[in-house]
């Protein structure tokens, strides 16, 4: 036998000409003993290693590269990534063997660290001895990042994150948070590894002018989409209480516990049978001069019995274009979802109700050049004969490969069915709402669709691109909250983006846009419009687990 050097992606979905993964330190210390043992690599390697004993598993860590033109004293605030923390998020072991789907499946979880930069993993195997000898390599990125999101078109979140708090993978972010009209303060903490336990908890505080909210959750930490059970148990509290003529009265509390058992596996996927119970309380008043196009006030106390299914991909391909420079972007490529009906009491009213919640989800890649994502999300409360609290979305996305950028074409359509008044903006994307009258923004019904051309422009961090786009939009919005019946808008526009260079990041753009078609009531002058698009996977999830 020779020595093995070899980057083990079997089993990943990664075409030949993507198997090149980014120079990490410290390999060339991986082969003690070149003058006897041979050096080689490839997918043949890795197949050959399969089930072959591990001897051990070294952890070799590295530090980010230096700033450019930064002082060494800058450098020498980060703080390594510990052995422990990468190794916490292996499949395997010294004393077992070599399954290459539980080391593709590793290289892909550390990959998906957005505070490492660059993961390998090797292995080392010589003449007359048994034992495969495994290697995990990694290099930092600067974890300590700007954090910005949009909810909806109403909210969002700046401020500042720490993605690695010690090197121990915990993450702890403070910013600053509007909702609607309001502003807040906020903090949030994230521990994967309760006291090195296989629980994650997490807590995050919301303080504003007129009350606060806190949200706290702990689940099983997942191995892999084969585990056997999974769990998870959050509980959410929001106070507000403005005057009237300001805002909004607000009082929610929930408590959710859901456990999940695996019933079937295949090679592509993974269905598990969901089941728990919930509680959730609103009263919510809007206030005086809030554009609504539900009810002006909700008053509910569901407590019910849960039960679900759940399906989870285990088939993944490569994307090698969608990322500035070539980063590698592993998507799931098999039909995902998860849907959950309470069935209870509302015991507001002492009336039978239910509580619907669900997703569905999928990547396809016609030919290697081309992603297509489709989604659609559902939830609601069934009280009587009538949905309140009711929303249904469908997203559908294309993205070409282009000469220095990228292709891409966005289609959303929501629908609102009595939604509660603290619900001011429509969660579909729109890249057209800012050439609308603010107060029309919000409709029961909206459609909306874009294309744009992205063309890569200079790298500014390891993390970011700079690039410039083209792009045309147009959106319809039936019966709004304020306004005429339907507005309607086309514009064209160009803007610059902070587009990631690693998954997993938002992409940030300033959009300069005219409208060319409009409905009666919108202006014909200009707009300036900040976007924040989310990473691809960022929303496939179930309503009742997406953040407030």
């Amino acid at each position: 036998m020779a020595t093995v050097v070899a980057t083990l992606v079997a089993g990943t979905g990664v075409p030949a000409s993507a198997q090149a993964v980014a120079p990490v330190p410290a390999i060339d210390t991986l082969s003690p003993d070149l003058g006897r043992c041979r050096t080689d690599s490839g997918l043949t390697i890795a197949a050959s290693l399969q089930s072959r004993p591990i001897g051990s598993v070294r952890i070799v860590t590295a530090p980010p590269p230096p700033i450019p033109g930064a002082p060494d004293a800058i450098d020498n605030l980060h703080i390594q990534t510990r052995a422990g923390t990468v190794r916490r998020q292996l499949l395997f072991a010294a004393g077992g063997t070599v399954d290459t789907v539980a080391v593709s499946e590793s290289l892909r979880r550390l990959r998906r660290l957005r505070y490492l930069s660059e993961v390998a993993i090797v292995a080392t195997s010589c003449r007359g001895r048994a034992e495969v000898d495994l290697a995990v390599v990694t290099r930092d990125a600067w974890s300590t990042q700007p954090s910005v999101k949009l909810r909806g078109t109403a909210a969002a979140i700046v401020g500042i994150e720490e993605r690695n708090v010690l090197g121990t993978g915990r993450d702890a972010k403070v910013y600053v948070r509007s909702d609607g009209a309001q502003l807040g303060f906020g903090v949030a903490y994230a521990d994967p590894w309760v006291a090195g336990t296989n629980v994650g908890a997490s807590i995050a505080r919301n303080t504003y002018r007129d009350g606060g909210d806190w949200t706290g959750g702990v689940a099983l930490r997942e191995r892999s989409v084969f585990d056997r059970w999974r769990a998870n148990f959050t509980v959410a509290s929001s106070v507000r209480a403005a005057p009237a003529a300001i805002g909004d009265t607000v009082r929610r509390e929930s408590a959710t516990l859901l456990l999940g058992r695996r019933m079937s596996r295949s090679a592509i996927s993974a269905t598990s049978l969901l089941f728990g119970a919930e509680y959730g309380k609103a009263q919510v008043a809007a206030g005086a001069t809030a554009a609504i196009v539900g009810p002006s006030a909700v008053r509910r106390e569901f407590l019910g019995a849960d039960v679900g299914v759940a399906r989870r991909a285990a088939v993944y391909e490569s994307v090698s274009w969608y990322l500035p420079g070539g980063g590698l972007v592993e998507l799931p490529v098999a039909l995902e979802g998860e849907a959950v009906l309470g069935v209870g009491r509302d015991l507001a009213f002492g009336r039978p109700a239910l509580h619907a919640d669900a997703w569905l989800g999928r990547f396809w890649m016609p030919d290697n050049r081309i992603l297509v994502s489709a989604n659609a999300w559902g939830s609601g409360y069934r009280l009587g004969q009538q949905w309140t609290a009711g929303s249904v979305r469908l997203a559908l996305g294309i993205d070409a490969a282009a000469s220095h950028g990228r292709w891409s074409a966005r289609l959303a359509a929501e629908r609102l069915s009595d939604p509660d008044p603290d619900v001011r903006a429509l969660a579909s994307a729109d890249p057209t709402v800012a050439a609308l009258p603010i107060r029309a923004r919000l409709a029961e019904a909206a459609f909306a669709t874009s294309v744009e051309r992205d063309v890569y422009l200079h790298r500014l961090t390891g993390a970011y691109t700079l690039d410039a786009a083209g792009f045309g939009a147009g959106s319809m919005r039936w019966d709004p909250a304020v306004g005429g019946l339907r507005p309607a808008v086309g514009v064209l526009g160009v803007g610059l983006r902070l587009t990631p260079a690693r998954a997993g990041m938002a992409r940030i753009g300033i959009d300069i846009g005219v409208p060319v078609l409009r409905s009666a009531g919108i202006a014909p002058r200009p707009f300036i419009a900040l976007t924040i698009s989310p990473w691809l996977e960022a929303n496939r999830v179930r309503d009742g687990q997406r953040a407030r």
